[in-house]
């Protein structure tokens, strides 16, 4: 009855017609205005298009509104809650608006498909349109506010006629809409639509794919998250892990969240790999493949981590290409073989560096189930004279362009470190419960630990057996001599004999 009230009141209508439509007396009216219960704004100060604003003007008006906090399209609000339409977007020249300036980031939002598939999730009977829902967090993000918490610390009337409403939303509506959201639409799917309209729209960028995990730091006390180590400040802790799909200038494509400490390498297997070889343009065809066996799908582009041959043999199998740093890398290339090369950086400087390549062979140490790969070893010599070693298996670009792909791996980190620092990524973790399948395959962390030392003591068996064959090979032991220094060069190499 007093949203009645106001909205009559707003439309012109006096008092004592009031009364007469609604069945009341005017006391009775004239007694709830008396008690504050009623707060009426003269009609004009509704017209806010009729003059231009200034913030104080804005301040009165959003602070006599009946309804509540800068309330003042109190008509549609209440045809809204008995199945009208949604709100009507208005704007009108303002003075001193606070947050307008986000405005700016409207084209680069829309290019980017914020609100190209915002209709799976459309719904009715709602004040704020699933349009305005989207644009409002969107531009709460790129006001650095980091949860809808701290939606309350912006002017709600301010950056509601930036969207052109009255206010924006308070912190309960909107985690009621994100809630009815994902009950509406399937988010995974409409995750996946953005990402195949950004691969589609950046088919060169999508050819080369940078992964890398991420680990989210899990603080509350809802659940029992599992244990993890984080690099970025060396200790176990509960999280769980994101591992990135990003382009070579650090865009994000697609993030797959991982409550399980799988390996990296299971993970780009079972659930990177299969996407991106459906989503990624501009492959080549199966002819096109057998034709050149030189050639590749795709290429990613990882550290150390996911460093096995048996994981390059089967990329390769798969035709598909790896770029990643050498491991555990002893030898020096003379510095004759170095070549300095010259390239032209995005912003349009120049950097001379050196390099050199070769072609190898690694082969894996099972011998129930030998593999090797034959790939290209790239090195970097810098000024300091480290050598940094690059393998690739990606026979068709230059050793300038594999370089340069390699070293862009930055970009990730980087957007890993602005992420985190600027929109709270590691703060976006899901509180829902979700069940995890009893028949989840992992490694026994005590099994993954004599594994490792089993394949050590092979790896220095097997260079101690080629020591022994060496020694045998060049002195051969015809004469008592030479048999004795074989024998005592034998002893040198392993005491215990």
């Amino acid at each position: 009855m007093i949203a009645q009230i106001q909205v009559k009141y707003s439309q012109g209508d006096t008092l004592p017609e009031i009364a007469d439509q609604l069945l009341l007396k005017s006391n009775t009216i004239q007694k709830a205005i008396a008690q504050n219960r009623i707060k009426l704004i003269e009609p004009t100060s509704f017209e806010e298009n009729s003059y231009t604003q200034t913030k104080s003007n804005r301040s009165v008006i959003d602070d006599n509104t009946g309804m509540g906090k800068a309330c003042s399209n109190t008509i549609e609000r209440i045809l809204a809650s008995v199945g009208g339409t949604s709100a009507t977007i208005k704007f009108s020249e303002q003075i001193d608006l606070s947050c307008a300036g986000v405005l700016l980031s409207l084209p680069a939002l829309l290019s980017n498909g914020l609100l190209i598939h915002s209709q799976d999730f459309k719904l009715t009977n709602v004040y704020y349109s699933e349009e305005m829902i989207f644009l409002c967090l969107a531009f709460l993000s790129l006001l650095r506010v980091k949860n809808i918490n701290q939606a309350n610390t912006i002017p709600c009337g301010e950056l509601g006629r930036v969207l052109g409403l009255d206010r924006i939303p308070e912190v309960k509506t909107l985690r009621n809409r994100i809630a009815r959201f994902t009950q509406k639409g399937n988010v995974e799917e409409w995750s996946a639509k953005l990402s195949q309209g950004w691969m589609n729209a950046n088919p060169d960028l999508a050819g080369v794919l940078y992964i890398d995990g991420h680990v989210n730091i899990y603080y509350g006390q809802a659940t029992t998250m599992p244990k993890r180590f984080v690099s970025r400040i060396r200790l176990c802790m509960s999280g769980s892990t994101d591992y990135w799909v990003n382009d070579k200038t650090g865009q994000p494509f697609f993030v797959v969240s991982e409550a399980i400490n799988s390996s990296m390498i299971e993970q780009i297997k079972t659930s990177i790999l299969p996407r991106l070889e459906k989503e990624v343009p501009h492959q080549p065809t199966e002819e096109e493949l057998l034709q050149n066996p030189l050639l590749h799908k795709l290429m990613i582009v990882y550290d150390r981590e996911c460093y096995s041959v048996d994981f390059f043999h089967y990329l390769w199998e798969k035709r598909v290409a790896v770029c990643t740093y050498n491991k555990n890398v002893k030898d020096k290339w003379p510095e004759e073989d170095f070549i300095e090369y010259e390239t032209i950086q995005e912003d349009g400087t120049t950097e001379k560096i050196k390099l050199s390549e070769k072609k190898i062979t690694l082969k894996n140490n099972d011998k129930q189930n030998p593999k090797e790969v034959t790939c290209r070893e790239i090195r970097k010599l810098s000024k300091s004279g480290h050598q940094t070693s690059i393998l690739t298996t990606n026979w068709t670009l230059g050793i300038v362009q594999i370089g340069l792909y390699m070293f862009a791996r930055w970009c990730q980190e980087n957007f890993f470190k602005y992420m985190t620092d600027n929109f709270d990524i590691d703060g976006l973790v899901s509180y829902k419960k979700e069940i995890i399948s009893d028949t989840k395959m992992l490694v026994n962390p005590a099994y993954r630990q004599l594994d490792s030392e089993l394949k050590s003591l092979n790896g220095k068996l097997s260079k101690q057996k080629t020591l022994f064959a060496n020694i045998t090979l060049k002195d051969e032991p015809e004469k008592g001599k030479k048999l004795e220094r074989s024998i005592a060069k034998k002893a040198e190499v392993h005491p215990r004999n």
